[in-house]
């Protein structure tokens, strides 16, 4: 495992997802600065009977990992993730039978008729601002979808003081996205401090070409995209981009065809 001394990331994850990606890169040399656009708020939701259910939906590690709501009961059921770090939270919140998708809505809602026959009563448990809401899109195939908001995502209004100082600095090599909502408001952050001119030696790197569009109106040195929208994929670029060479010690991916 190479290391690349004195390069840094920005990580404007929610606080609990940007520390794990911190204390990932560590080993690799990177130095990390966390500066979350968005936090997390547990929803208490109530939540039908187990016996009323055949599968789970979950379109973030969040709608397992939230606090408020036992989802004990439900632990014999099949549970479809988004991607393999919402499939992870999934398996340590102890459920067995778990699927992951290769990362968006589309592939997961393939993934879910796939195993599971139309008229099946899935519980979908979400966050209360979605970039696509699951429900209509799996009624339209004949499933019966009981939708549960277990979390909020609130905005963080402005970014620490550090973090301003380090990016006027030209102190960030380059700034990792992970959602149109989350960058919208960095872009926002940047141009109320007047901050566009600190990005010229900054690279930003995103989840999907929607998340591309919405960065790529400050001027960064470069943009890229990762290959698939997923979150060890993500793992991946940050790494390339800063130039790590990690031989087998990469992250894994949830399909390795596209590396």
């Amino acid at each position: 495992m190479n290391k690349v001394a004195g390069k840094t990331l920005l990580i404007t994850r929610p606080p609990d997802q940007a520390a794990a990606d911190a204390a990932f890169f560590k080993p690799y040399g990177l130095h990390t600065v966390i500066a979350s656009t968005l936090r997390y708020e547990d929803c208490k939701a109530d939540l039908p009977a187990a016996g009323d259910i055949d599968a789970l939906i979950v379109t973030s590690a969040r709608g397992v990992d939230t606090g408020l709501n036992d989802l004990g009961a439900y632990r014999d059921k099949a549970i479809y993730c988004v991607g393999e770090q919402s499939a992870d939270a999934a398996r340590a919140a102890g459920f067995a039978c778990v699927y992951a998708a290769a990362g968006t809505a589309d592939d997961l809602i393939d993934l879910i008729c796939t195993h599971e026959q139309s008229g099946a009563n899935v519980l979908y448990l979400r966050g209360r601002d979605v970039s696509k809401d699951m429900k209509p899109a799996m009624e339209n195939r004949g499933y019966v979808v009981q939708s549960r908001i277990v979390y909020s995502a609130l905005e963080v209004e402005e970014p620490a003081k550090d973090v301003l100082d380090r990016l006027a600095r030209h102190d960030i090599d380059a700034v990792g996205f992970y959602s149109k909502r989350s960058a919208g408001i960095f872009v926002k952050w940047i141009k109320a401090y007047g901050l566009e001119g600190s990005l010229s030696a900054t690279k930003a790197l995103c989840i999907s070409d929607a998340v591309l569009e919405c960065v790529r109106v400050l001027p960064w040195q470069d943009c890229s995209v990762s290959k698939m929208p997923d979150g060890n994929a993500m793992r991946r670029l940050c790494l390339t981009a800063l130039g790590c060479v990690a031989g087998g010690q990469w992250p894994p991916i949830v399909n390795k065809q596209y590396f």
